[in-house]
This record gives structure tokens, C-alpha cells and sequence, in this order.
């Protein structure tokens, strides 16, 4: 057990001060009774990683790099709808359904709608990426009344 109540320990930590938000990191962390040359040795090593990693996020701070901005392409679609029929779905196709949205998260409005008896009986809405391959694989998952994009 390395942490335990009024333990005194050895400590290399990084205090990060960014607008009003401080962050602590600690690069290296020992108890301070089994202390040894090694230790310490081991201690100036972390000691030395982390200045090193201080001054790098120093430099990016003071100077970020300037990539050019590439103008994105907003997409043609402004939302995928689905409407699936519960009676006709295995519960395999759900699931192949919540792996394929899971493998393609995004920005784009996506309403799934369970119907049960020409009724909405339960409705999901999540945001997925734009891929022309997302429609393209739900129309082969099947039992679908209606894809709209």
C-alpha cells in the first residue's frame, strides 16, 4: 500500500495554471522511509523528465503552431432518420445496428425510430459522422421501413 493516512512520501509534481484552472500531475511518487541512493537517483530522473516536459508545453503555449485552416466541406445531409420494424427485427440486427453507430460518432443529427404496429414505440436520437458507408450498411443489416437522409 504506497498511500497511507499521515505517510510521508517523495514527490515530483507538475502544477499547471491555465486561465483560471489548476492542474496537478504527478510524474513520480515514492514513500520517503525507503529512501535509498537508488531512489533518489530515480527521483532526479523523473525530476529531469518533467522540467523537460514543463518547458515543451512552455514553448507550445508561447508559440502554437499555425496550421492553415481547410475550409471543411459541410456535408449534404442534415440528418439520417430510420425507422425500424420491432416485429420483423432480430435482436442480432439491433445489435448490429448499435456496433455500426458506435463505429461512426459525429456531428450529425440521427433518429432511430422503433416501430411497433405502424407506431413509434420508442425513439433514439444521437449523433453520428457523415459516411455515405453508415446508409449503405444499415440498408444490407435489413427489416427497415423507411431510411431518410
Amino acid at each position: 500500500e504506497l498511500l497511507r493516512e499521515n505517510q510521508m512520501l517523495y514527490a515530483v509534481l507538475i502544477v499547471d495554471k491555465e486561465q483560471e484552472q489548476t492542474r496537478l500531475s504527478c510524474e513520480w511518487l515514492e514513500d520517503l522511509s525507503e529512501a535509498s541512493e537508488a531512489m533518489v537517483a530515480e527521483c532526479d530522473q523523473a525530476y529531469d523528465r518533467a522540467k523537460k516536459k514543463v518547458l515543451h508545453f512552455a514553448k507550445r503555449k508561447m508559440f502554437p503552431s499555425k496550421k492553415p485552416e481547410v475550409p471543411v466541406e459541410k456535408p449534404k445531409v442534415s440528418k439520417y432518420a430510420l425507422k425500424v420494424d420491432l416485429d420483423a427485427l432480430r435482436m442480432s440486427q439491433i445489435l448490429q445496428i448499435k456496433d455500426l453507430l458506435q463505429e461512426y460518432p459525429g456531428d450529425l443529427p440521427f433518429e432511430l425510430e422503433f416501430m411497433k404496429e405502424k407506431q413509434v414505440f420508442a425513439e433514439l436520437q444521437l449523433d453520428v459522422s457523415v459516411s455515405p458507408k453508415i446508409k449503405d450498411q444499415l440498408q444490407k443489416i435489413g427489416s427497415f421501413q423507411e431510411i431518410t437522409s
